[in-house]
């Protein structure tokens, strides 16, 4: 299963050019704001790819990822190699994704907010709130809108460009349509393929929220500071401590 992860990583690094090191930036904030957690939450983990990043850079940790594709799941799982690490099926709505480590240390979310209503977003947040000790921290890296329209617009066609470059550059390489049409020549994930379509479906296609309204539902949820610390286009990571 390694070698599926190794290809998600490639493709996403094309999408996100900044991926490998904003990774490596959330790394780096965890150990700097809480030393070596005990326990980490990978929330929305897909395939592992920060998960089993946090695994190596804190072998001391604890880490449970929690996602609702079956898919990207079954890769993690045969990726992980380690006991300590762990792929469970929960929704990031869900509180009980915590219960099996009891006090948490860390919770990343990355790409997962952007295919929640708006709406939505005061119950995750005290879902998170709840789930995370005091001084523990929450890493949230994802797209946000600004909140005033011609940049929201001018940010949205600069994404869609880049996205449309990368698909173009990558013809004699992988992209995110050709890898999922791998996935489904493999045998090995049909029933998981099928599984997926019933729980995903099309996902929530509205607007995200802002930046401004992330923030602020995050410190009405009772996180004492909450900041972007980083910032490329659309894509923010946000960075809470309890």
């Amino acid at each position: 299963m390694s070698s599926w992860l190794e290809r998600w990583d490639a493709v996403l690094a094309g999408h996100f050019p900044g991926r490998d090191q904003e990774f490596e930036l959330a790394l780096t904030v965890i150990q700097r704001l809480v030393g070596r957690p005990k326990k980490l939450v990978d929330l929305a983990c897909g395939p592992g790819s920060l998960a089993l990043r946090a695994a190596r850079r804190f072998p001391e940790a604890e880490i449970l990822g929690v996602d609702l594709d079956p898919v990207l799941l079954e890769i993690a799982r045969g990726a992980a190699g380690s006991e300590r690490v762990r792929f469970v099926d929960g929704d990031l709505l869900d509180p009980g994704w915590s219960r099996p480590l009891g006090e948490v240390d860390v919770i990343c979310a990355t790409a997962a907010l952007h295919y929640l209503d708006p709406a939505e977003l005061p119950r995750l947040a005290g879902i998170l709130a709840d789930g995370v000790r005091v001084d523990g921290v929450v890493l949230i890296s994802d797209t946000f809108r600004i909140g005033v329209p011609r940049l929201d617009s001018m940010v949205g066609d600069l994404r869609r460009r880049a996205l449309s470059a990368h698909e173009t550059a990558a013809h004699e390489g992988e992209t995110w349509s050709s890898w999922w049409s791998a996935v489904a020549a493999e045998p090995a994930f049909a029933d998981l393929l099928r599984l997926r379509d019933q729980r995903l479906g099309s996902g929530y296609e509205g607007l995200t929220a802002t930046l401004d309204e992330a923030v602020e539902t995050l410190r009405q949820a009772g996180f004492a500071e909450v900041a972007p610390i980083r910032q490329d286009v659309g894509n923010f990571l946000l960075v809470a401590i309890r």
